[in-house]
This record gives C-alpha cells, sequence and structure tokens, in this order.
C-alpha cells in the first residue's frame, strides 16, 4: 500500500475537476448533488470506513487493524514471503528500506490475528523467528547483516508491544524475539572483539609515537653489551623503505579507525541508542581489561618506558571517546588501566617504604596482589635503582594478606 499514490490520484482528480469546461458546471453540479444524495443514504459502516481509511493515510491505527494497514496473504504463501521478506533480502539501498522485513513480517501478523486465525498467527511468527535465526547463524561474521537484524527485530518487537491486539496475542513470540536479539549481539560483539584483539597489540602495546630516540638499556639485558658502540647512518634506500612501510603500520589510529566504523553502521541502521551504548561500553570494556591483562602477563611491558608509551597510544583512544561522547559511559572501565600505568611510571621512585605505602594507597582501583606483581616483576632499566628488600616484602605480605582475607570469608 502507499499512501503518496492515493494522495496523489485525489489531487489529480481535483486538477481535473477544475480544469472542465465552465459549460459543463451546471450538470456537474446536478451530478454532485445526485452523488451526494446517494452517498447521504449510504450506511453508516462504509463512511465510516471511508473516512477511517483516508485518516489512516496520515496517521497508523495501533488500536484498530483497518484494511489497508495489514498484509493480507494466503497461507500457502507463507513460505513465499519470508523467504522473499528475510532470506533472501539484500541490504538495504536507501533509508526508507531498513525496516522492510520488520515492516511485513508486522503487517502480516495483524492479519493473522484480526482477519484469521490464531493458528496462523502462531504459525507464521514461529516460521520468521525461525527463518531470521538462521539467516544470522549463517552471517555471523557479517557485522552489516547483524546489525541489520538487530534493528529490524528491535523494530519488530516495538511493533507487537505497541499494537493493542497484538501485544497479549504474541507474548510467547515476543519473548522469542528478545533472545534472538539477545542472541545476535552476542555474535557482533564476539566478532567485532575478535577483529579489535588482533590489532591491540601492535597498535596500542607495541606502536612507538617518537621514533628516532635511543633504544632503552635494561638491567637485565645482557644483549646491551654486544650492541655496537656506534649506529651506521641511514642510506636513502633504508629511509624510503622506512616511508613506504610507515603508512601500514599500526597506530592508535587503527583502532578508532575500527570503532569508527563499528559506530558508523550502528548509527546507519538506526539501531537504538541504548543498545549502541551498550555494544560501545562492551567493546572498551574488553579493550581495557585486554591491554590491563597482557601488560602484567608479560614482564616487557612492565617498566617506566613502556608504560609511558602505551600511556600516550591510550590518550589517543581517550580523545576518540570524547568526541564521540561515551566518555560517561566508557570513562570508568579505563580507571584501573590508567592506575597500573602511573604506578609503572614512579615505581622505581618509590623507594622510602612510608611513600611507597602512601603512594600505592592512592591506587584505589588496584588490589595487591597486582601491584606486589608490578613491583617483584619490574624491569629495571640501566639508570634506575633497584626498589630495597623491605618493600618487595611488603608487598608480598599485604597479598598474602589479601588472599588469606578472601579465603576466610568464603
Amino acid at each position: 500500500y502507499k499512501p503518496k499514490f492515493v494522495q496523489t490520484t485525489f489531487e489529480s482528480n481535483n486538477r481535473n475537476n477544475t480544469n472542465d469546461d465552465t459549460s459543463d458546471t451546471s450538470d456537474t453540479s446536478d451530478t454532485y448533488d445526485s452523488d451526494l444524495g446517494s452517498c447521504t443514504n449510504s450506511e453508516d459502516e462504509d463512511l465510516s470506513m471511508c473516512e477511517a481509511i483516508w485518516e489512516s493515510v496520515h496517521r497508523f491505527k495501533w488500536d484498530v487493524c483497518l484494511p489497508d494497514q495489514m498484509f493480507v496473504f494466503a497461507e500457502n504463501d507463507m513460505e513465499t514471503i519470508l523467504n522473499t521478506a528475510i532470506i533472501g533480502f539484500k541490504q538495504p539501498k536507501s533509508h526508507l528500506e531498513i525496516w522492510v522485513p520488520a515492516n511485513i513480517v508486522f503487517l502480516s501478523a495483524r492479519y493473522a490475528h484480526y482477519v484469521s486465525t490464531a493458528e496462523l498467527l502462531k504459525t507464521f511468527l514461529r516460521a520468521s523467528v525461525a527463518k531470521i535465526a538462521m539467516v544470522v547463524k549463517v552471517r555471523k561474521i557479517d557485522i552489516h547483516m547483524l546489525v541489520f537484524w538487530i534493528s529490524n527485530l528491535s523494530q519488530l518487537l516495538f511493533y507487537l508491544k505497541k499494537d493493542f491486539g497484538l501485544v497479549v496475542a504474541t507474548a510467547e513470540h515476543q519473548l522469542a524475539i528478545a533472545e534472538l536479539i539477545s542472541e545476535t549481539y552476542t555474535l557482533l560483539v564476539k566478532d567485532s572483539e575478535q577483529r579489535l584483539d588482533k590489532i591491540l597489540e601492535p597498535a596500542m602495546l607495541e606502536y612507538e609515537q617518537i621514533t628516532g630516540l635511543e633504544p632503552v638499556d635494561f638491567a637485565d639485558d645482557w644483549s646491551r653489551y654486544f650492541r655496537r658502540s656506534r649506529t651506521r647512518k641511514p642510506t636513502t634506500n633504508n629511509l624510503l623503505q622506512t616511508q613506504q612501510y610507515l603508512p601500514h603500520t599500526l597506530t592508535p589510529n587503527s583502532i578508532t579507525s575500527m570503532l569508527t566504523s563499528i559506530l558508523h553502521v550502528f548509527r546507519s541502521y538506526e539501531v537504538h541508542p541504548l543498545i549502541t551504548a551498550q555494544a560501545t561500553a562492551q567493546f572498551f570494556h574488553f579493550f581495557a581489561c585486554e591491554m590491563f591483562n597482557r601488560i602484567l602477563m608479560n614482564k616487557k611491558y612492565v617498566c617506566r618506558s613502556k608504560a609511558l608509551q602505551i600511556r600516550m597510544n591510550l590518550s589517543v583512544v581517550e580523545e576518540w571517546v570524547h568526541d564521540n561522547g561515551f566518555h560517561g559511559a566508557v570513562g570508568p572501565f579505563f580507571g584501573p588501566l590508567i592506575q597500573l600505568l602511573q604506578l609503572l611510571q614512579c615505581v622505581s621512585q618509590l623507594d622510602d617504604l612510608e611513600l611507597f605505602v602512601k603512594t600505592t594507597k592512592a591506587f584505589d582501583l588496584l588490589n595487591p596482589l597486582q601491584i606486589k606483581r608490578c613491583v617483584l616483576q619490574y624491569r629495571y632499566e640501566v639508570s634506575e635503582t633497584r626498589l630495597p628488600d623491605e618493600i618487595e616484602k611488603y608487598a608480598m605480605q599485604i597479598a598474602q594478606d589479601t588472599v588469606r582475607s578472601v579465603y576466610q570469608k568464603s
């Protein structure tokens, strides 16, 4: 049904009537009076129906089912309709096509409920959900299709809850749709996290924003004794090779570019803002936790120079978060990671026990076990002085006390 077609036809008829010859005015008037009389004598139900249909051109009626606000179909055509609207539906080419599957399923459900039978409604909605689930399973690594179906399933659920008759009749199916939304969302988050995981370490933990500096010498690195005392000046060919390689280097901007692309897909398919915010928070929770754990688990990152480098890389992502208005939602996820990097940048200078205790208490988002690992696994640079034994013993003691306290409570 195309409301614009009805309105255009109505306006076209008005123009044709206006352009009639003036000589036929009296005849037209007589005919109009005759038609008006017959209309007046028609049944009130027909007149009410005509008025309701005309009103429906401008507003959808959720409390009644008008003839032009449902999709009439035969039961033996159900498979063809669902295959066309769900299985064979391609990515929308315009904004108007985003919710075509949801619209077809909903309008068909209206016909089944208000005009046909409850059994047809049940069969139709079950088949619809099953086919959408099949498409989602097949295309589970296609972010565009996953977001597209999250948008359509959410819209369909909204329709069913808003319709006065269907809200009760489809309670069971609403639960199935909500579960399918959750499953599709999980697939989307999992796929996005896997993509993020592939570039996280080279882009955030390994990338150095300041190039050309001399390598840092570590106290436990014996290879520094075999390093050449002087470096060879780069040749023109070496410089060209470096310049050709740089554009392909993964940087913090690679992370923000991926997040921008994901956010664009969400907004293009008009996914509900709450779902978009939840997905974004999920991505950054994964992002922050992965960085935090990889730093503590890999000794080469537990040092001052790496902590400074990673903190600079993290600031690029923080700027993206702020620019896109997600700081309030995802900012807290960065708290433990930032405190870890801050501690690593200053821990070698905390050579006094009282100063160490006072400083570590300020890092309230780090637990004693994490602080212990920072102290015992810290990789000292040649210019740094090793922490006194009493500080290492203190860090071990508070970690043991924490573990003992947890066991006693459990």
